[in-house]
């Protein structure tokens, strides 16, 4: 399924050398934030719209052929066929982490060697981004900005964006390798292009590993493998170098495949580190990120889930 990537741009050429501080963030925290850390982070082109409208984005639908299509020689054209896009949306959400330290131990240092400062600041840069991968990851719903609520909104989460032909349930069945073709075949068949990435927490990890661990030795589909910790899944019918990623924020029943090029991380704002005034003895900070997920086709994704754990 083709999708149209226009409205964004990258977001270090639209906020310059301040997108560094999310480099940066992204370096502390990327063994903790594998999807966030994975995915692109963008910004949208025009940034002059109402921002309660939240970010809005189009892709294609997939036509329908139909076999019975026979036409007499000299015969009408084929009645006429409109064919249309279609579109998403979600909305911004402000998220905020703060630090700081008093006045006396900012003349101190932490057992690290760092000033207590400086680790207070590398320990919010990575609080910050765990929660920015839970909110990506969460089956969170999108919440539009309202002014009765002090403008608080929410950005609907990566789950979310599951439907009825994408969420397969299980029904609390072991971990098999034909429950992984029914996976890849969603991004594949309906899709339009294979899945870049599967990825699961340790309980499914750990099942899936055991499977190709087998084939790789008893069938040779020679997947890349050290020891049984399986990388990539090299070589199938609905796709090949499929990486396998181990998270520990979804769900232990739970597995979900994707289109890395297809989801973006979109900031209303660069993401910056900002003083707080204070009249007190202390100086305080916060880390502050305005963004929103762009899921860019209904099949970009898809999940197994209630399996056995």
């Amino acid at each position: 399924m083709a999708f149209f990537r226009e409205g964004i741009k990258d977001t270090s050429v639209n906020f310059a050398e301040i997108f560094d501080y999310e480099k940066q963030i992204k370096t502390v925290g990327f063994k903790n934030s594998a999807f966030y850390s994975m995915i692109k982070s963008v910004s949208p082109t025009a940034s002059g719209i109402n921002i309660a409208q939240g970010h809005t984005w189009w892709f294609d639908k997939v036509p329908d052929g139909t076999a019975d299509n026979a036409h007499a020689e000299g015969s009408e054209p084929a009645a006429f066929k409109a064919f249309h896009g279609e579109s998403m949306t979600n909305h911004y959400q402000i998220t905020k982490t703060s630090f700081g330290v008093s006045g006396t131990e900012l003349k101190g240092s932490h057992v690290s060697g760092e000033t207590k400062l400086a680790y207070q600041r590398r320990q919010a840069q990575l609080e910050h981004t765990i929660t920015l991968e839970k909110i990506l990851l969460s089956d969170q719903q999108a919440e539009a900005r309202k002014e009765a609520n002090g403008y608080v909104g929410k950005s609907a989460g990566l789950k979310s964006f599951l439907n009825v032909n994408t969420d397969l349930d299980m029904g609390a069945k072991d971990l098999s390798w034909d429950h992984i073709l029914e996976l890849l075949k969603i991004g594949y068949l309906k899709g339009g292009s294979q899945f870049s990435h599967i990825m699961m927490n340790s309980a499914q990890k750990d099942a899936l590993d055991k499977i190709l661990y087998n084939k790789t030795n008893l069938v040779n589909m020679k997947e890349n493998s050290l020891g049984w910790n399986v990388m990539y899944i090299t070589n199938t019918a609905y796709g090949s170098n499929i990486a396998v990623i181990l998270n520990p924020y979804l769900n232990e029943d739970e597995i979900i495949a994707f289109k890395q090029e297809d989801i973006f991380k979109v900031n209303w704002r660069p993401m910056r580190e900002t003083r707080i005034p204070t009249s007190k003895d202390v100086e305080l900070y916060q880390i502050i990120s305005e963004f929103t997920l762009r899921v860019s086709s209904p099949f970009s994704l898809a999940r197994l889930k209630n399996l056995k754990h």
